[in-house]
C-alpha cells in the first residue's frame, strides 16, 4: 500500500479491520504521514480481534520537521481484554517497543502532550492483540501543529 502524505486541514483517516493481512509491522495498515504543512490531523482505526484474528498492527509517520503544540488521543476496549503495545521507528529503522498495557473493556484517554519540531522521521506502530473472546476497539489519535 502506498503511503499517503496529510497535509490538509482537519483530516480524518478511517481505517476499518482488514482480518489477517494487518498482523506484522510489514503489514501493518498505513494510517498515512504527518507533514509540517498540516492544520490540525486526526488518525482513527477499528477493529475487531479474536479466535480467527487475534492481531492487529497500525501505523502512522511523523515526517522530519514535525512538531506539536497539542496532541491527545484514546482507546476504547469493549468486550474482552486487549493487550495494547506501542512501538516506534526512527528513519526507518527496527521498530522499538515503548511500552505494553493489558486492559479490560473501558475507555483510555492519552494525556495532551507537545513536542518539538524532529530533525528526523518517527513511525509510530500500534499492536493490539491477544485478546479475552472477541475483542472490539477504537483508536484515536489526534495532532495540532
Amino acid at each position: 500500500m502506498r503511503q499517503s502524505q496529510i497535509d490538509r486541514t482537519a483530516v480524518n483517516l478511517r481505517s476499518r479491520s482488514f482480518s489477517n493481512r494487518d498482523n506484522s509491522f510489514a503489514t501493518a495498515r498505513d494510517l498515512g504521514t504527518f507533514t509540517s504543512f498540516s492544520t490540525q490531523t486526526s488518525i482513527r482505526a477499528s477493529g475487531v480481534i479474536g479466535r480467527s484474528d487475534r492481531k492487529d498492527v497500525i501505523k502512522f509517520t511523523l515526517a522530519p520537521g514535525v512538531s506539536a503544540s497539542s496532541s491527545s488521543g484514546r482507546l476504547i476496549v469493549r468486550g474482552g481484554t486487549l493487550t495494547y503495545s506501542l512501538y516506534g521507528s526512527v528513519d526507518g529503522g527496527r521498530p522499538q517497543q515503548q511500552f505494553t498495557r493489558r486492559l479490560p473493556p473501558g475507555t483510555y484517554p492519552f494525556p495532551s502532550t507537545s513536542f518539538d519540531a524532529l530533525p528526523f522521521s518517527v513511525t509510530a506502530y500500534a499492536v493490539f492483540d491477544r485478546p479475552t473472546g472477541n475483542v472490539r476497539y477504537n483508536y484515536q489519535e489526534s495532532y495540532r501543529p
